[in-house]
């Protein structure tokens, strides 16, 4: 009977591991991008919304593409091919308010994702290059246009918390509700989720914080008059992925400035261009300062990590955005894809060496190595639309640093850029020290005006100078009584309790966890264990029941 049940026992268990170990090896080969569609017009006139795959392995990557309603299609592609697939406007997410509206992509390997919204009759162009979930996290900053500034946010897990902490100079509807600068929006999103808000204004440094991943878009709706209408869209890297060192360059015949956005209080930036260094200070995390850098080229460098957003435009072409990826290292090759929808392309790469392009009859057609940065931008000027562009070091070397993005206008004039590449690496010491940093929740730390002025003055003897404090300000002569009681209000008022905190309290409890795999792994343990109970039960009735008969004599015969 024993080895009967010791038996049944190891089958069970052994059957519901390799079931497990299955699900869980299936899961950790998917790649995820999960899409989102901003509003791209202003009547009912046809809007594309298409999303291009690019695969760029050595091997075959094969997948899904599923809306919120139903699975769309499925791909096989070869090394270096493209597969693309529109959608009409019906995943366009319209209004400022919850609705379903996401697009999931999943594949066996790396893809690169690129998605682009078109409008016909009214000429105009946005797109992204789309994060992969692995990569994405939970704390973001939004970086819109200064005017109709839009934030997309689409859910990856189900009951995910989105708290939106709103920065703007207009106040914004959602919901029908109105908030004002300083509120907060709070919503729970389910995979394919869509939480879109406007503000008729900038909402720049708004702040996004889930409590699981989300995909985060920003941009602003369709603006301006015929034929001067603009749409910019970018999906935005979480705060992990942003880095300390930029080059910022235009494209050819192009000017652009740059809106830099802090990440942690009192953040220094160095900006040099032409050779000349000067910086300024971002008091607060979140904080963005606006630079006119014209065509200059520029080399940025920070004391904490920024996010570097370059707006571009000229007198021909309207408005568009990227976010500049942080100098990276690349190894081998690094490639892109050009938009069938534009006309005339250019690919702005900043690098520490020289490169070798295919096709081959590509060549570069203006480099120029500034004395002063110690890095090279190549300009790809004239490329044609719908082409893949491989770029490799053409030093011999097997990896190199680059940066840079596709820039480029349709034959109505109207122009999009995204980014060449996404950053992917992150320090475990800036996430410890972010972590820290926003631990206080929403309390915020005030500097005191002499110490935000000493930091700013000993930096470089170019920096900006600090704002003047409170011009609007009266002053009065106080007792030291007043003085006392003044400073123990005031530190009661700064103290928190760390055991009042949402970080503290999360250790007392466990996260929830959405995921397919990690239920499969709670399911698994579960029957595991009661299946182990059952099978000993099992291996041992014969004992127990001759147990239970044994203590039943003892009490007859007494």
């Amino acid at each position: 009977m024993f080895s009967l049940g010791r038996l049944s026992f190891m089958t069970v268990v052994s059957i519901w591991i390799a079931i497990a170990v299955k699900g869980i090896v299936a899961e950790s080969l998917l790649e995820v991008h999960m899409l989102g569609c901003i509003k791209n017009r202003k009547s009912n006139n046809a809007v594309t919304f298409e999303v291009t795959l690019l695969n760029p392995n050595d091997t075959i990557v094969t997948g899904n593409i599923i809306n919120y309603t139903n699975l769309v299609s499925t791909f096989t592609l070869n090394s270096k091919e493209i597969f693309i697939q529109r959608f009409d406007a019906a995943v366009e997410v319209i209004g400022s308010g919850l609705s379903r509206k996401g697009i999931k992509i999943t594949s066996d390997g790396e893809l690169l994702v690129y998605a682009s919204s078109s409008h016909i009759s009214q000429h105009d162009l946005g797109g992204y290059l789309s994060l992969p979930v692995r990569v994405q996290g939970n704390i973001y900053y939004v970086v819109t246009g200064k005017d109709n500034g839009v934030i997309l946010i689409v859910g990856v897990w189900s009951n995910t918390t989105v708290e939106v902490s709103l920065l703007t100079n207009y106040n914004v509807t959602y919901n029908d509700t109105v908030y004002v600068n300083g509120s907060i929006i709070m919503e729970t999103l389910d995979e394919y989720s869509t939480m879109q808000i406007y503000s008729t204004g900038d909402l720049t440094g708004t702040r996004i914080n889930s409590s699981q991943t989300v995909s985060v878009f920003s941009g602003n709706r369709l603006s301006g008059t015929y034929p001067n209408m603009y749409h910019v869209v970018e999906q935005l890297p979480p705060l992990h992925l942003w880095g300390k060192t930029y080059v910022t360059a235009p494209p050819r015949n192009f000017t652009y400035h740059c809106k830099v956005t802090s990440s942690l209080p009192l953040t220094i930036v160095t900006y040099t261009c032409k050779g000349e260094a000067r910086a300024f200070a971002l008091a607060e995390t979140g904080s963005f300062e606006t630079l006119n850098f014209e065509q200059e080229i520029c080399l940025l460098t920070s004391t904490e990590p920024i996010l570097v957003t370059m707006m571009i435009n000229n007198d021909t072409a309207l408005g568009s955005m990227t976010i500049m990826s942080p100098l990276d290292d690349v190894t081998g090759s690094l490639m892109t894809y050009v938009s069938r929808l534009l006309t005339n392309a250019e690919i702005v790469i900043i690098s520490n060496t020289s490169l070798k392009m295919e096709p081959a009859s590509i060549s570069p057609k203006f480099i120029e190595c500034p004395s002063f940065l110690g890095y090279c931008i190549t300009h790809l000027e004239n490329l044609t639309g719908n082409t893949v562009y491989t770029i490799t070091s053409g030093s011999g070397n097997d990896s190199f640093i680059a940066s840079g993005f596709v820039h480029g206008q349709t034959a109505t004039d109207d122009s999009t850029a995204y980014p060449l590449l996404y950053h992917t690496s992150a320090s475990s010491a800036y996430n410890g020290q972010m972590e820290k940093a926003l631990s206080l929740d929403n309390k915020t730390t005030t500097l005191a005006p002499e110490f935000y002025q000493d930091v700013i003055s000993n930096t470089d003897q170019n920096l900006q100078k600090a704002p003047e404090q409170c011009k609007c300000c009266s002053f009065k002569n106080y007792s030291m009584e007043e003085i006392a009681n003044y400073t123990k209000s005031l530190k009661k008022e700064l103290t928190v309790n760390p055991n009042t905190t949402s970080k503290y309290l999360r250790t007392l409890s466990s996260a929830e966890d959405q995921r397919i795999s990690s239920k499969f792994i709670g399911y698994t343990a579960a029957i595991v264990l009661g299946t182990l109970g059952a099978c000993l039960l099992i291996a041992d009735i014969g004992n127990i029941l001759q147990m239970f008969r044994f203590i039943g004599r003892a009490f007859s015969n007494e």
